[in-house]
């Protein structure tokens, strides 16, 4: 991995560094790590470079990203990261970064360095408490209260925009790829992506997913008639018989998680997120999010479309 234009100095005293250390830039892209970092988590370089965000509890990365959006140069800060390393590994850590300046150039990065604070008991309960302390269910709800009331007006010209900029603000939040909804023609039983938000780089799937073709025996549309959440943790995993293997390899998805739309009763469609660069493991916050914004949205378009 490239240290780009870094201080040698720099790189070798984080290569003989005692303490974890990482590198980032402002957007939290990892740009190099430690050996003893890499030593403290056990697992190959490959898996940290490309799942780290993913292994990070998703309230670690919301104070991260808070911060880092508003770091510049010269700037000291400590923050508690919790890392999941797998079902049975929880690390706590503190993590202490300085913001600096790329030699050469006006690029700015973090230089972090993370001391591990407590046991996986200690930690179980530091996890409960960064619920409260972060107060992120309240600013969930900010954030749901707001896009009802952006959709309230269903005759409004934007109506459409605005619903894909609830998909954009809720899919930023839980680090998706891409956010969307789907609805259902069951009268020709065909399905359609109607709204769509896209992570920068990421290609779009909405003009390619239009009226095809659903079959009665699909057990996703099952899942869904009876309310139930699709998640698929990794499509390459998915038998090669089965159809929704092929949209999602077509479009590069890894992970996938859709709650159904209701309104009246109907199944309308359903409300997702996609991961196109990494295999999301972690859903809890995301679940909890479509299942709130699928009933938002789905009302909307029901009386959009009903008067």
């Amino acid at each position: 991995m490239g240290y780009l234009n870094f201080r040698l100095n720099l790189i070798e005293y984080c290569e003989l560094s005692l303490d974890p250390i990482i590198i980032v830039d402002l957007e939290g892209k990892i740009l190099y790590i430690n050996p003893m970092f890499k030593d403290m988590h056990l697992v190959s370089d490959d898996v940290i470079y490309n799942r780290l965000w993913e292994m990070i509890n998703p309230y670690s990365k919301w104070l991260c990203q808070d911060h880092f959006e508003k770091a510049s140069k010269g700037d000291r800060f400590s923050l508690e990261v919790v890392f999941n390393i797998d079902e049975e590994r929880l690390i706590k850590t503190e993590g202490r970064f300085v913001c600096i300046e790329q030699e050469g150039s006006d690029s700015l990065y973090l230089v972090a360095s993370f001391t591990t604070l407590t046991d996986r008991i200690e930690l179980q309960k530091t996890v409960e408490a960064l619920y409260q302390t972060l107060d992120l269910r309240s600013e969930i709800e900010k954030q749901l209260m707001k896009s009802y009331l952006a959709l309230s007006d269903v005759n409004d010209t934007k109506f459409n925009q605005r619903i894909e900029s609830i998909l954009e603000a809720f899919g930023k939040k839980v680090y998706a790829d891409r956010a969307f909804v789907m609805l259902y023609d069951f009268d020709h039983m065909t399905f359609t992506n109607s709204h769509e938000w896209c992570e920068k780089g990421i290609l779009p799937k909405k003009n390619k997913v239009q009226n095809l073709p659903m079959a009665h025996n699909s057990p996703y549309l099952q899942n869904h008639q009876k309310g139930e959440t699709v998640y698929i943790q990794d499509s390459k995993a998915l038998p090669q018989t089965d159809s929704i293997k092929t949209i999602l390899l077509e479009h590069e998805i890894i992970s996938t998680i859709a709650i159904p739309m209701y309104c009246h009763g109907k199944l309308m469609g359903c409300v997702g997120f996609d991961s196109v660069k990494i295999n999301r493991t972690n859903t809890e916050v995301e679940t909890y999010i479509l299942k709130r914004i699928s009933k938002i949205i789905a009302d909307a378009i029901y009386r959009r479309v009903n008067g």
